[in-house]
């Protein structure tokens, strides 16, 4: 049963990300400017 539970909560963090580009953008920026 913790694997079946497992498994909605990497497809919603998965679905979180994709919904959310910007958000991944701006850390990449923030980490290239960074450097």
């Amino acid at each position: 049963m913790a694997r079946k539970k497992r498994k909605p909560i990497e497809e919603s963090a998965v679905k979180a990300v994709v919904r959310t580009p910007m958000f991944r953008m701006r850390v990449v920026r923030s980490q290239k400017t960074y450097t």
